[in-house]
């Protein structure tokens, strides 16, 4: 079955292989693939909630190809890394459902449903597109079996200037709810970020992506909009092998 955990390492077959068989398969894993895809295909640089979707349906592919427990390092794989969270070795659930990901209308004053799917194993996704501070909510579970939440904030939109302290207090304030005794979360921001050096301090007690950890999260889908639209590099070399490449996937692609 495709894909398959081997070791440490998630691995995929040619991105275009990959498309086929999604589209033909009955999986969990073989859905969320295809929304993944679906999302990265309309994709647009004001579109936020697309590049959301890309992201939150790749961890549910994640998800799905894990039978066992992993570390958030491994599974992350960003060099903006908190040590203590990298080496935190975790489990997810795996639901009896026909997705793992479920939309709730917003996170304000709703912690109950939330908390529920959550402890449930669901990946929570906000249809609130003013929602404050978090876009989604990823569970996962300590060696106690404790929850422990990912709160999720996706700055992909190019040019943004929306500095990380700003972001960081926007996350606490949302997560407010979840501060009981019982219950762990950190922040994980994915961005486009092209910024190369990032102070240790600025994604302590956090998880954090920049536009090159983004990509290296991502590849294994192949070339994707996500890496041309949203990125904010000069590099043009590396811009216009990335637009050739998903230029040829395009042609190939089975419809």
């Amino acid at each position: 079955s495709l894909p398959v955990k081997s070791g440490d390492q998630f691995h995929f077959l040619h991105p275009l292989a990959l498309q086929a068989w999604a589209l033909k398969d009955t999986s969990l894993l073989a859905s969320h693939l295809t929304q993944a895809y679906d999302a990265d295909a309309v994709l647009a640089p004001s579109n936020e909630k697309s590049a959301e979707a890309i992201l939150y349906n790749y961890e549910a592919v994640l998800r799905a190809a894990c039978t066992e427990s992993f570390t958030l390092g491994k599974f992350y794989g960003t060099k903006h890394i908190d040590n203590q969270l990298s080496s935190m070795v975790v489990t997810v659930k795996a639901p009896n459902a026909t997705s793992l990901v479920v939309p709730v209308k917003t996170f304000e004053n709703n912690f109950a449903q939330t908390l529920e799917f959550l402890t449930a194993g669901f990946i929570v996704v906000s249809e609130n597109t003013t929602e404050p501070g978090i876009e989604y909510l990823s569970p996962y579970f300590d060696a106690k079996g404790n929850l422990v939440i990912a709160a999720v904030q996706c700055r992909c939109i190019v040019g943004s200037t929306l500095g990380w302290g700003t972001i960081k207090a926007g996350i606490r304030a949302a997560m407010r709810q979840f501060d009981i005794e019982a219950i762990k979360w950190f922040p994980v921001v994915y961005t486009t970020s092209s910024q190369r050096t990032i102070r240790r301090e600025t994604y302590a007690g956090s998880v954090f992506f920049t536009e090159s950890d983004l990509f290296v999260f991502t590849q294994k889908m192949g070339a994707l909009r996500l890496h041309t639209t949203k990125f904010d590099s000069n590099d043009s070399d590396e811009k216009h092998w990335l637009r050739n490449c998903l230029q040829q996937q395009e042609s190939l692609t089975p419809t």
